[in-house]
């Protein structure tokens, strides 16, 4: 049975728009869809290209998974709510002896990126971890180029694992792939 998990508010960076955060719905997925293909469309802060048919299946399928959680960022703005964002913390697959591992994902689509809502996903996505029952760590990997994603993910206590040195070719240079982690909750 899937644990209730309630939309939160936040404040946004300008100290006046709010930001709230909840779990994404069905209803949601063309949106979702639209948002991640713009920033894919930038080219820099994601490896897909194009959102392919099997990649908008999976983003259905996770929404009835229980061990995954999506949420979705909100902003408010002249009265009207706007998908801004998206988090998922996924299974690495269908194996148990990764179930104690979620995969973040995460995007911002452009004009919003500086607006606190990765603040309030992060923030919403590790507090859901660490009360979801055999979550024990958090993993993600991010492009080297992306300062501002690595700052955010080191705020919140991940740390870097491993960096896969010219693993992609972004605008005609070579960048780097760096996993990260963040442990949830206590070994023994």
């Amino acid at each position: 049975m899937r644990e209730r998990t309630f939309a939160r508010n936040y404040l946004a960076k300008d100290g006046k728009s709010q930001i709230t955060v909840r779990r994404a719905t069905k209803i949601d997925i063309p949106i979702l869809i639209r948002n991640f293909q713009k920033v894919a469309n930038e080219g820099i802060y994601v490896w897909t290209e194009k959102v392919s048919k099997e990649q908008r299946r999976g983003i259905e399928n996770r929404l009835d998974d229980h061990r995954t959680l999506m949420i979705v960022a909100e902003f408010a703005e002249q009265g009207k709510k706007k998908i801004i964002g998206n988090l998922t913390l996924a299974t690495l697959g269908k194996s148990k002896k990764s179930f104690h591992v979620r995969n973040l994902s995460m995007s911002v689509i452009d004009g919003y990126r500086e607006c606190g809502a990765g603040n309030a996903m992060m923030e919403y996505a590790i507090d859901w971890a660490r009360k979801a029952i055999g979550v024990e760590k958090i993993s993600l990997s991010v492009f080297s180029t992306n300062k501002r994603a690595i700052r955010l993910y080191e705020k919140f206590g991940f740390r870097i694992e491993g960096v896969l040195k010219k693993a992609f070719v972004i605008k005609g240079k070579y960048v780097d792939e760096i996993e990260m982690g963040l442990f949830v909750k206590n070994s023994s």
